[in-house]
């Protein structure tokens, strides 16, 4: 079935009743057919998934999938990984024998040690690229809401969440 009636749904946005259509004007015959009963219900495309897994927006007449924890757990790690191999792209483009991340925070181990002493400015970049990948990813990828506000956040560019917070160049 290509489309949806939504006719129903809880205050927190799950689906309590709908009915599936192989045609939009089936779908839409149906709707017009129950808004006496139900004047929120729309037509949607069918969005994937299961039905469990939809939340129904009414103010603007879509579905969306919404991920389980678990789910977004994975791809929240998977987004961190992610980031941990463009910050090697870059400390390595500062210093081309820092290529693993792994090298890298044992080499910041050491440089604690010595409190810095005698880094170059590439190598105190490097360390800064590290210190953004290490420190202020992780609590901004736990704040993520939502697949698509995960999905947006792009680890290569030069502000991977779009508000500001920009690799250090």
């Amino acid at each position: 079935m290509n489309f949806l009636a939504i006719v129903a749904w809880t205050d927190s946005n799950r689906l309590t009743k709908y009915q599936p259509y192989a045609t939009q004007a089936e779908a839409d015959s149906h709707v017009t057919r129950v808004l006496g009963d139900f004047p929120g219900a729309f037509v949607t495309p069918h969005p994937g998934g299961i039905p469990e897994d939809w939340l129904i927006d009414g103010a603007a007449q879509t579905v969306i999938i919404s991920q389980s924890a678990d789910v977004m757990n994975e791809l929240k790690q998977i987004k961190k990984e992610l980031f941990k191999a463009e910050a090697v792209v870059r400390m390595a483009a500062q210093v081309p024998a820092w290529n693993s991340f792994e090298r890298i925070e044992f080499l910041v181990s050491i440089s604690n040690l010595l409190n810095g002493a005698a880094l170059t400015a590439a190598q105190r970049l490097a360390l800064d690229i590290l210190e953004y990948a290490r420190d202020t990813v992780p609590p901004k990828i736990a704040a993520v809401a939502n697949q698509a506000a995960l999905d947006a956040i792009d680890p290569t560019a030069a502000d991977p969440f779009g508000d500001g917070t920009a690799w250090p160049t």
